[in-house]
């Protein structure tokens, strides 16, 4: 399976913050200063990643249950102006191309939306933030600008539920 070079690089930044070990109801990640977080037990669904022959463990996105990727961060509000977002908590899709159909479809407060393509919506990426969310995913921000301010909203994009796929 090839993986897009985004993919790749954001993978190679989680294989910087440390490994994991499964515990029975937490994984616990050893990070880059040694120490160690609590992590909620779905993150121990998260998958390999390949990459041009090379197997990243853990790297990939986390599989999630039905109830799981139905209740994700996120997901069902579009409105920026309601929308609560953080490094710790970034709305949470399956892949890029889930990122930027959200943003297309996000709303600003009197209802116009901010990107008329994906090509838009990818161009208010400011980069990533490093590890961060549910599961220590590389988290992506991205500046919005709507008619009333501009929203900071923190995306991951490893939470993906059983038919969905990174591509």
């Amino acid at each position: 399976m090839r993986i897009p070079l985004i993919v790749a690089l954001a993978a190679a930044a989680v294989l910087a913050v440390g490994c994991k070990k499964k515990t029975d109801d937490v994984v616990v990640a050893a990070g880059a200063a040694g120490t160690a977080d609590a992590l909620p037990a779905i993150c121990s669904t998260r998958e390999d990643l390949e990459y041009e022959g090379q197997v990243y463990p853990g790297a990939g996105p986390v599989s999630l249950s039905d109830t799981d990727a139905r209740n994700r961060h996120g997901i069902a509000q579009r409105n920026l102006s309601v929308l609560q977002t953080s490094k710790e908590r970034p709305v949470e899709v399956c892949g890029v191309r889930a990122e930027l159909t959200w943003l297309v479809y996000a709303e600003c407060a009197d209802g116009s939306h901010p990107f008329e393509d994906g090509q838009q919506a990818h161009a208010a990426r400011s980069g990533n933030v490093g590890p961060g969310g549910r599961c220590g995913s590389i988290v992506d921000l991205y500046m919005i600008t709507c008619p009333e301010e501009t929203y900071e909203v923190y995306m991951d994009m490893y939470m993906c539920g059983a038919d969905e796929s990174m591509q």
